[in-house]
């Protein structure tokens, strides 16, 4: 059973969208914090690049999909790399392997999101999003008697109600970005993710919201009970603090779900910098991830730290859904944290066994590609090999404590 949190009036998150134009193809937006606040905050950067994106395919964009070394521009247009246009490095992706295609789902799964509003009405991601069977919509009972009314798609803890969309299409890029990574399917368009094809559903929980993206910690902690008692198993918390509140600590350490949560985009050395959390909690059941460019470095506004942050994995230059419809370029850590809960997810539906927190978190720590740009910044040096974690849940089941289980 859950801690009841107390109502914390004076811990508000805020963020402040920045939008700069600039003389180049291409504009970036900054979910950065307010200077002496405290916060929680996920920054993306965003590349409006052309609604043009010369192919029919756009599964062809996803250089974590495949990586033959011949991503670096967009028609002649740097991608977020500014003066320092990279160029990608060959076999720097998620290693998916033809195995992983030809998985047959075992068990079912739910996913949550905890984040800001989601574009329920966006074709590439309307059909993953959990419905509420045991809920009927709008009759203004709580049929299913966990304490929410009307609870059929979600719950909204910003509002206080079961709306998990927003008022502004800007408000839901974020939430609307990390569902359609996690099950977005648009045929027409090309454009799918690892779980399209499966039956896992994403949870939306809002928290953040408001012309600030505004929230607070007690909500995120209800939030966390929530989907407890929805019966998740994976959740993603692409959002950082830096408050240490022992209410959010004690919230994930008693859940039996896998949080994968975000190292967040300042730069910082974590071993240093020691403010950061749920990352600084280092709590057995929390995965951190930092953000992978397609170069194999890591991008310069990530956190890092080999005491805190576990892996890295696919996060600058993501192609997303795009709140308000179509698809756009993406970065920051969250991108990252959606691919590892990807991974997650198929880790737990090809297993014969219900697999813990522990168990899964192990397998994907211990089955890495290990990158030497990453030597001594992570806690693996690796990035994800979905291949071979699921190979490794064929071949010798699961593990139960390792060196990485440390706090």
């Amino acid at each position: 059973m859950g801690i009841k949190l107390k109502r914390l009036k004076d811990r508000r998150i805020i963020i402040l969208l920045v939008l700069i134009a600039c003389a180049s193809p291409y504009l970036f937006f900054t979910l950065a914090t307010l200077s002496k606040l405290p916060s929680i905050v996920e920054h993306i950067r965003h590349e409006l690049i052309s609604n043009q994106f010369g192919t029919d395919n756009l599964n062809d964009l996803q250089w974590w999909l495949s990586n033959n070394g011949s991503f670096a521009s967009f028609n002649g247009s740097p991608l977020a790399w500014g003066v320092n246009k990279k160029q990608a490095i060959e076999g720097v992706d998620l290693n998916i392997g033809d195995d992983v295609h030809k998985i047959t789902q075992k068990l079912p799964l739910m996913i949550a999101v905890i984040d800001t509003g989601v574009d329920i009405a966006h074709p590439a991601i309307s059909d993953g999003i959990f419905v509420n069977s045991n809920e009927i919509s709008d009759d203004g009972i709580d049929n299913d008697a966990n304490g929410y009314i009307d609870d059929y798609m979600g719950w909204d803890f910003y509002d206080n109600d079961n709306s998990i969309t927003s008022k502004s299409k800007e408000e839901m890029i974020h939430g609307t970005a990390s569902v359609g990574l996690l099950v977005g399917s648009d045929k027409v368009n090309g454009y799918g993710s690892l779980l399209s094809q499966y039956d896992i559903n994403v949870l939306c929980i809002r928290v953040l919201g408001g012309k600030t993206n505004s929230g607070n910690l007690t909500n995120i902690a209800d939030a966390i009970q929530y989907a407890n008692t929805m019966g998740v198993k994976i959740c993603c918390m692409a959002i950082n603090t830096d408050i240490n509140s022992n209410y959010l600590k004690d919230v994930m350490s008693n859940s039996n779900m896998l949080f994968v949560v975000s190292a967040g985009n300042e730069g910082y050395d974590l071993n240093k910098f020691k403010d950061n959390y749920p990352t600084h909690y280092r709590l057995p059941n929390v995965i951190s991830v930092a953000d992978l460019r397609c170069d194999g470095n890591l991008s310069e506004t990530s956190n890092y730290g080999n005491l805190f942050v576990d892996i890295a994995a696919p996060g600058t230059n993501i192609l997303c859904a795009k709140s308000g419809g179509g698809y756009e370029f993406y970065s920051g850590t969250s991108l990252g944290v959606y691919h590892v809960v990807s991974e997650a997810a198929l880790i737990y539906i090809n297993s014969q066994e219900v697999l813990t927190a522990l168990n899964i978190k192990n397998i994907i720590l211990q089955n890495v590609t290990p990158l030497q740009a990453l030597h001594n910044k992570l806690i693996t040096s690796g990035i994800p090999n979905v291949e071979n974690a699921i190979n490794a849940v064929c071949q010798s089941g699961t593990r139960e404590r390792n060196e990485y289980d440390k706090i």
